[in-house]
Formats: C-alpha cells, sequence, structure tokens
C-alpha cells in the first residue's frame, strides 16, 4: 500500500509539473495570437505590411531595455529607473552635443558614449548598493530614479532640446529594405542576449543565481558580481533605449517615457519569466513585447479611447502574475511531493501562523 502511494504521489506531482509548465509556457503566445485574431477582424489594415512595419518600429526601444530588464528579473531583482535613465541619456547627449566644451560640441559619437557611460554609471551605483550594501533592488532602484530624474530637471529645468544633427535623426528614421532600421538593431540586441543566457557561463550563472541564490553561492558563483553585472547592463539598456528614443522622436524630451518602466517590467512578466528568478529568458520578453505592441497598435486602429490601453495592459499584467505565481505554486506542492510530503504537511507550512 506505502507503494501505490508513493507512485500516486509521484505521478500526480509529474502531472502537476507538466501542467504548470504548459501553463506558463502556452498562454503568451495564445494571448498575442487572439489579440491578432481580434484585431484583424476590427480593422482591415491591422495585418497589411505597412502596420507590422509600424508595430516593428514602435516597439524597438522597447525591446532593448526589456532585455536589460529581463537580465534583472532572471536574478529576482527589479530595475524601477530604467524610464528616468532613457530619459537622462537624452538628455546629457543633447546637451553635450550642444555645448561649448569642445571635446564633445558637434561630436555626436562622443556626446553618445559620454551619455551612455552616464547611465552605465547609475547602473553600476544601483548594483553596488543591492550586491555589497544588501539593499532591495527596489528602494535602491527607487532612488535611482530619482536621481537620474534630478539630474534631467536639474540641467534642462523641464525644457526639452531640439538643436540635434541630421545624422542622429538619419538613426531613427533609416530603413534596412522593408523593415525600420532601429527593429534591426533591436533584433540584434535580442539575439545577442539570448545567446548569452543559452550558450555561456555568464548567462547559465544568472540562471543559477535566480534559481537558487544560496546554492549558487555554494558551488563558487560569484553572486554578487552577478547581481551588480546584472544592474550595470539594464543602466546601459535604458541608456541605449533613450538615445535611439530621442533619434526617433528627433528631439530629447523630459516627459513622455515614462512608460518605458512599465512597459519593460510588463513585457517580461506577460512573457513568462518569473520574478521569483531563475525561470523565463529572452523569448519569453519577444512574446511579451509583441503582446503590448498588438494591443496598443489594434487600439490605436479601432481609433478607441486611448487611455483604454492601460486598462487593457493592466489586466493583461495582472492575469500573467496570477498564472506566474500559480504555476510558482504548483511546482512547489510538486517538488515537496516528490520528496515524499504531503500536501496536509505543505499547507501547515505555507499557511500564516493566526495563534
Amino acid at each position: 500500500m506505502p507503494e501505490m502511494i508513493k507512485k500516486s504521489i509521484h505521478k500526480s506531482s509529474r502531472l502537476g509539473s507538466i501542467v504548470s509548465s504548459r501553463l506558463a509556457s502556452f498562454t503568451p503566445l495564445l494571448t498575442l495570437l487572439a489579440l491578432v485574431v481580434l484585431f484583424s477582424f476590427t480593422s482591415e489594415k491591422f495585418l497589411s505590411w505597412n502596420n507590422m512595419a509600424n508595430i516593428a518600429g514602435q516597439i524597438s526601444v522597447l525591446c532593448i531595455v526589456a532585455s536589460g530588464m529581463t537580465l534583472v528579473v532572471l536574478m529576482g531583482e527589479i530595475d524601477l529607473s530604467v524610464a528616468n535613465i532613457a530619459m537622462m541619456t537624452g538628455i546629457i547627449m543633447a546637451m553635450l552635443y550642444n555645448s561649448a566644451i569642445s571635446i564633445f560640441a558637434g561630436h555626436l559619437v562622443i556626446s553618445i558614449l559620454a551619455a551612455l557611460l552616464a547611465a552605465l554609471g547609475i547602473g553600476i551605483v544601483a548594483g553596488f548598493s543591492v550586491a555589497r550594501l544588501g539593499i532591495p533592488s527596489f528602494a535602491v532602484t527607487l532612488a535611482t530614479m530619482q536621481i537620474s530624474r534630478g539630474i534631467t530637471m536639474t540641467v534642462t529645468e523641464g525644457r526639452p532640446i531640439y538643436e540635434l544633427p541630421d545624422s542622429l535623426r538619419a538613426i531613427g528614421s533609416f530603413r534596412i529594405g522593408p523593415l525600420p532600421g532601429l527593429f534591426v538593431i533591436a533584433i540584434s540586441v535580442l539575439v545577442l542576449f539570448y545567446l548569452v543566457l543559452k550558450y555561456t557561463h555568464y548567462g547559465r550563472y544568472i540562471y543559477a543565481v535566480g534559481g537558487n541564490r544560496a546554492a549558487a553561492k555554494m558551488v563558487g558563483i560569484r553572486t554578487r558580481l552577478m547581481t551588480a553585472s546584472v544592474m550595470a547592463i539594464s543602466g546601459l539598456m535604458a541608456g541605449i533605449g533613450g538615445v535611439l528614443t530621442v533619434a526617433r522622436l528627433g528631439s530629447a524630451q523630459t516627459f513622455g517615457s515614462e512608460d518605458i518602466l512599465i512597459d519593460s517590467l510588463a513585457a517580461v512578466v506577460i512573457g513568462g519569466t518569473a520574478l521569483s528568478g531563475g525561470v523565463g529568458g529572452i523569448a519569453n520578453t519577444v512574446l511579451g513585447v509583441l503582446i503590448l505592441g498588438v494591443l496598443n497598435n489594434g487600439l490605436n486602429q479601432m481609433s478607441s479611447n486611448i487611455f483604454l490601453k492601460y486598462l487593457f495592459k493592466g489586466l493583461i499584467l495582472l492575469a500573467a502574475l496570477v498564472i506566474n505565481i500559480f504555476t510558482g505554486w504548483v511546482k512547489e506542492r510538486a517538488q515537496m511531493r516528490q520528496t515524499g510530503q504531503t500536501c496536509e504537511d505543505l499547507d501547515s507550512e505555507t499557511s500564516p501562523n493566526l495563534s
């Protein structure tokens, strides 16, 4: 009889793992397909090539910022400063280009590199604070969000900068065949991050630390260095996104980039990457970005209330979070059952003590 119970527990645990993994894997894809089908019926132009190219251009910056956010979330951390770092980087680049400092004045490449160095510096400060000082990433990036915002508003007094070279605007408008050039840049970044996560030691270390930090440290992985590095990379990717946003708009704005934070984090979570870390990846983020891009474009095609997109994005994000928590709960119960612990034991451990 005990053997039969053990076999039954083992089978149910395997079934739970399979169901949870399938649910997490296919829900984003099914959501994307459902949105495409819905908007293809509501608008004749939705599936046109011009509109597809338009969506590709719209999601390009988000792809780049979300790629850095993916690494952070895979480590079980969060970065709230990406939007303000992006704005700060664009402003610094524009101001240096128009400054009287000889090394920067009229030199676009040097101005871009200096601005990206500032973005990387903010990321390094955040990474050091999280990894060395032990401050939660939520609190640290809340501070760096305000710091970068403060820098932007102090140096500009809230005024946008329009004096930019045509060569920068060309970066935001050039095309490679039928595709927007920014989209090609975004795809290149995504492919690079995908290869790093899948085929390098660094990528495997990210999954190891995100999955079980204590175990990763025991096998010799430098968990603090890994944490600091992903925060720095996230800052750099936000900076690159800021430069490309300026190139696309043709001006450096002090407002309007706030959606980058919510959209980048939403894309990572909606795609299926676990907020607890260790599960997910770039492919998941691509699905999340496509869902948001199709949703925004489709609602615009319907000429509906522009504010509806915030409502729908919130609902989709909430559903993704519920699925995220549910799949993690199912996997945890499956693992506990494999060790021979009963459901009652697990419930007694996880339930709050009200006595």
